[in-house]
């Protein structure tokens, strides 16, 4: 597993605007690494779901966001 290194959030985003652009909008910050570590940039009007057995944490920095969760049971 690839060591995980600090990163100035604001800097980075600054550095890999580029990278941030429709439809996706997003890039890895740690590609390398067994996490998966990934800045979304918005707005993005979205309805999938994914699944996938691990956590997952949602900090927004600016502006609002929605989460919609579905249960396993489909519920």
């Amino acid at each position: 597993m690839a060591e995980l290194t600090p990163v100035h959030l604001m800097r980075w985003i600054e550095t890999n605007q580029a990278s941030f652009t429709p439809p996706v909008a997003n890039k890895e910050v740690f590609p390398e690494s067994e996490f998966i570590y990934q800045i979304v940039r918005g707005p993005n009007a979205r309805n999938d779901f994914h699944l996938d057995p691990g956590d997952e944490i949602f900090y927004q920095l600016t502006g609002d966001i929605t989460v919609r969760c579905r249960e396993a049971d489909g519920g």
